[in-house]
């Protein structure tokens, strides 16, 4: 019996483990897409604009679409989903009302924020609907200095400065339309 329930427990193990591989490199995969559709549209560019400085413009300009695409692929690699809305686009909040990630994801209402004490201690942490969390520190902006939640924050500010025809559809891959 001892060795059936130790044979389960490596399992059990050993399948966590290949879950959190495959999250890393579907998170890769992501990010070499979103890699590839920059370099496309660079070359396009670049093949199109004669002008040195409207290269450094648009140069700027793709870079900033790609951060900004990447904000629903560090949301999935927190909370195994990029989908924060059962609600359309349009009904999302305003990303450029909020200062920070989190503080949008609170404003949909499908993100909510509880604190446990330990030790004398307050901490933060953001749970999804699926009661997937996060811990966000002692303050809600202690982890600003972390970097992921660092990167998370690029991306979020390069999606706050797109245009709106380019923004809409990034919001879209974050809801589940019916």
């Amino acid at each position: 019996m001892k060795k059936q329930w130790a044979g389960m427990m490596y399992d059990l193990l050993a399948e966590r483990t290949r879950n959190g591989n495959a999250k890393i490199t579907n998170r890769l995969i992501d990010d070499l897409t979103i890699a590839a559709k920059k370099s496309e549209e660079l070359i396009k560019v670049l093949l199109r604009t004669t002008d040195a400085e409207q290269v450094e413009d648009k140069i700027s300009k793709i870079e900033l679409i790609a951060k900004a695409r990447s904000f629903p692929n560090w949301l999935a690699t927190l909370f195994d989903s990029n989908i924060i809305s059962a609600w359309s686009a349009d009904e999302l909040p305003d990303p450029k009302e909020h200062k920070y990630w989190y503080e949008f994801l609170l404003a949909t209402n499908d993100f909510v924020t509880t604190t446990d004490v330990k030790n004398g201690i307050e901490t933060y942490y953001l749970h999804d609907k699926a009661n997937t969390y996060i811990e966000l520190g002692p303050k809600l902006d202690s982890k600003k200095d972390d970097p992921i939640f660092r990167e998370i924050q690029l991306a979020f500010e390069a999606l706050q400065q797109v245009d709106p025809d380019i923004q809409k559809p990034i919001l879209e891959e974050l809801v589940f339309g019916f």
